[in-house]
């Protein structure tokens, strides 16, 4: 119960780190932090006091940041007030931006590296909470985060990206025109040469494809595809399989084959249903996240239902999309349904340290990825979609789902599985 005691809890708090000796006493930012997490959303009384505070600790560590300890604790109080605050009143964040966009310029102007990447925490997660579209200083910034120096640091990278992607989410058609997509794009070739940053690499695709149309990229595609494909023939690694499967997964969920086919067939014919043999199929089985799942069932569905050669000349492909879709749910998976929880990720950074370069800020945290958040259920879009295209279309689905998954050795849990899925969707036999 400190709620009766905040406004001297915090006071005296505060005056501590004003002593010239306990200027940067992390043991004191903890207890701020802590303080702020246990009374989460009632602190609107002391909301403008703590941030004010806050901010001043903050001028003074931007001019000479020596205790990352210190720092790591002072962006976690920060986050947690923003989170805390704004979650139940998101106009909030107009506030935090207006008190903390000076000091924020001043540790990006001045390159204080230490601070760099929790003040692109800080500038996602008030871009996520916020209610409405970027305001005019997000937008000003926009540019300038394509600047090839800012990427040098493999710090900075999670959280650019991060960053980057809550501008699309809250308006990517006020942020991007013909030369930034250019920017963009070099700097996911930059981050694809290393394998330290190739998932981010990915996932900046991932906010291009899923919150713009193909218009405005569509002629880059070819390229994005060769590059990939060149470092595939190179690589050892089974997440960069993973993380292509996914970029393609939301190309196609959310803008249907046509694009990733035309583009993949202009390098070479017949190389996309190469990918769909050498790549997709052996890798598909491997996605265990929810979320990732839901994507790539999505877009089997629709390369099954819409790509003609998937029920022809390429029946045997199509077949295996079938088998690949449904045994996706068969297997075990892991529950990234909900954000890790914060004093997990701060039990970690104490064992690991608080590095210089980049420390994940536990309370910046505000939602997971989902690129389909419309769909519910992968399953459910499955055989809805199967059966839409079996009434438009009679005697061919109903065959054709019995021919694939009688391919398996599974064949009766593939059969049991899928009428489940049609009950469960409330429909029919297949016609």
């Amino acid at each position: 119960q400190l709620e009766p005691f905040l406004n001297p809890v915090f006071t005296n708090l505060f005056q501590i780190l004003q002593s010239s000796s306990q200027t940067e006493n992390e043991y004191v930012m903890k207890a701020v932090m802590r303080v702020i997490v246990t009374t989460k959303s009632k602190l609107t009384n002391v909301t403008g006091i703590v941030l004010e505070e806050l901010t001043l600790v903050l001028g003074r560590v931007c001019a000479n940041p020596q205790n990352p300890v210190f720092n790591h604790f002072l962006f976690e109080a920060l986050a947690a007030l923003i989170q805390f605050v704004c979650q139940s009143n998101p106009a909030a964040v107009l506030e935090f931006e207006k008190r903390l966009f000076p000091p924020f310029q001043q540790v990006l102007g001045q390159e204080v590296t230490e601070l760099t990447p929790y003040v692109f925490q800080i500038m996602a997660q008030m871009l996520e909470l916020g209610p409405a579209a970027p305001s005019q200083g997000y937008l000003s910034l926009f540019q300038a985060l394509l600047h090839p120096v800012l990427w040098e640091n493999r710090g900075n990278a999670p959280v650019l990206v991060r960053l980057i992607e809550a501008y699309f989410r809250k308006g990517a058609q006020l942020v991007v025109n013909p030369k930034r997509i250019e920017g963009l794009l070099g700097v996911f070739q930059k981050l694809l040469a290393s394998s330290s940053t190739e998932e981010y690499a990915f996932r900046l695709l991932i906010s291009l494809v899923e919150f713009l149309p193909p218009d405005n990229y569509a002629h880059h595609l070819s390229t994005v595809f060769q590059l990939i494909f060149t470092k595939l023939q190179t690589t050892k690694s089974g997440n960069f399989a993973k993380s292509f499967l996914m970029f393609l997964s939301v190309l196609i969920g959310k803008h249907g084959p046509i694009p990733a086919v035309s583009s993949i067939e202009s390098i070479g014919g017949g190389l996309f249903w190469q990918i769909l043999q050498q790549v997709w199929l052996p890798t598909v089985l491997k996605i265990q996240k929810p979320m990732d799942k839901k994507a790539c069932a999505i877009s089997m569905t629709r390369m099954i239902t819409e790509i003609p050669e998937c029920l022809n000349q390429k029946r045997d492909i199509g077949m295996q999309l079938v088998v690949a879709t449904i045994s996706l749910y068969e297997t075990t998976g892991i529950d990234d349904n909900t954000l890790l929880n914060p004093e997990e990720v701060l039990a970690t950074l104490a064992e690991t340290g608080y590095s210089s370069s980049y420390s994940k800020l536990a309370y910046a945290e505000t939602q997971v990825r989902d690129s389909f958040k419309d769909v519910e259920d992968g399953r459910l879009y499955f055989v809805q979609n199967i059966y839409k295209y079996s009434c438009a279309n009679k005697g061919v689905m109903g065959r054709f789902i019995e021919d694939a998954c009688k391919t398996s050795p599974n064949a009766a849990m593939l059969h049991a599985s899928f009428r489940k899925y049609l009950v469960t969707a409330k429909l029919g036999e297949l016609l």
